[in-house]
């Protein structure tokens, strides 16, 4: 796999001065013979010439994850569209809701991970190791959006339920009521400050000794019966926090299978390796019917047959319409992620009231997924839009 390049600060390679900027298109680079006479006013404003350059990462995409992410995102909108508007269990939309033994919330966090290993792999190539803070500065920002958009989720739950006191707003700031989905970025805050290490020990060892190791640790929390996240979830910071500690430590070593394998295979060609990937997933699945499989194995089977629903849509005559939205949800994972839920809030006191459960259900699919891709859009055309929400985190 071809990895974007690091640009150093101006956008140009020390050691061909007259190769054009990438970050400035078109720019008319002057021969060295005949560039303006250095005076020492601008040999004294120069940086030193052993000064480290500070690193710019460029973000790379890769096709796939974003398909899949968009999938996901579509998926996670409909499903929860269902629960909240209280579809009856006889209904035949109560089919696309999953099983309460289905995670939905770790799909996001495994693509989380194959996006963290394109960043690290690109720095892994590198050999530069000034991206650390960047990863540091990232998981801050997650988890300051992932503690707002809970309070906002619980208050916006109290409003349309009345029952929002200053009691409740309270309880909510100061976290001491249940989590809502917003816990789902939790688990992406602690591979963000994984990263680094495992960074660091790519360096050393070979990465699929790393995923050997992550491998190991995920056979054993993923146990049922393992003590050590049963403590976490029994243990006073679950308890002051009102959240199953345990279940985040246990999607974030999830999370970081998947970091640790993007990093192994990051040579390879992404398309083949997801491919193979599904149908060893699709085969797992088949073979837990006959055999008993870990539930570490269960959890990356299940993944990489949705991995699966992703590579189809590339490989597979899908209108390119489909494609391009689906893309367009997943490249503003975090942004759709924030909005659904507040989206999905604001409508549950209007259409359950107006018409039957099914089309209240159908409106809010409908009307939640077209304000979204409608977002998307207007920060993919307004660059000022796009700016402000980076500035935020989003």
């Amino acid at each position: 796999m071809q990895h974007p390049h690091i640009a150093l600060v101006g956008g140009r390679d020390f050691h061909s001065p007259t190769a054009p900027s990438p970050c400035v298109p078109n720019e008319r680079v002057t021969p060295p013979a005949a560039r303006t006479h250095v005076t020492p006013k601008m040999l004294h404003l120069a940086p030193p010439v052993n000064a480290a350059p500070e690193i710019v990462f460029a973000k790379p995409r890769v096709e796939l994850i974003d398909i899949s992410r968009g999938l996901f995102l579509f998926w996670m909108v409909v499903v929860h569209s269902l629960q909240l508007t209280g579809m009856r269990s006889e209904s035949m939309l109560a089919y696309l809701i999953p099983p309460p033994d289905i995670w939905l919330s770790d799909r996001f966090v495994l693509l989380s991970g194959m996006t963290l290993a394109l960043s690290a792999s690109a720095a892994l190539d590198a050999g530069f190791a000034g991206f650390i803070r960047r990863f540091w500065t990232r998981a801050f920002q997650i988890a300051a959006i992932a503690y707002l958009t809970n309070v906002l989720a619980l208050v916006a739950r109290d409003i349309v339920q009345l029952t929002f006191t200053a009691h409740s707003l309270v309880a909510a700031l100061t976290l001491q009521r249940e989590w809502t989905i917003s816990s789902t970025l939790l688990p992406i805050v602690l591979l963000l400050l994984a990263v680094p290490a495992m960074f660091q020990c790519a360096r050393r060892v070979p990465p699929g000794a790393i995923l050997a190791v992550v491998t190991f640790a995920g056979l054993l929390v993923a146990d049922p019966g393992n003590r050590f996240i049963q403590a976490l979830n029994e243990s006073a910071i679950s308890s002051a926090l009102h959240l199953s500690l345990g279940r985040v430590v246990l999607v974030a070593v999830l999370g970081a299978w998947t970091l640790a394998f993007g990093m192994a295979t990051r040579h390879l060609h992404p398309l083949r390796t997801a491919t193979w990937l599904s149908v060893v997933g699709v085969g797992a699945l088949l073979a837990s019917y006959v055999v008993s499989l870990p539930s570490f194995a269960l959890y990356l089977a299940k993944f990489g047959s949705f991995l699966g629903a992703g590579v189809l849509l590339i490989v597979m005559p899908v209108p390119e319409w489909l494609r391009a939205r689906l893309m367009m949800l997943g490249q503003n994972g975090l942004l759709v992620f924030v909005g659904y839920r507040i989206l999905l809030q604001s409508q549950l006191l209007l259409w359950p009231a107006l018409v039957d459960l099914e089309y209240a259900a159908l409106l809010t699919i409908a009307i939640t997924l077209a304000a979204l891709i409608v977002l998307c859009s207007i920060r993919q055309r307004r660059p000022a839009f796009s700016a402000a929400l980076k500035r935020i985190g989003l």
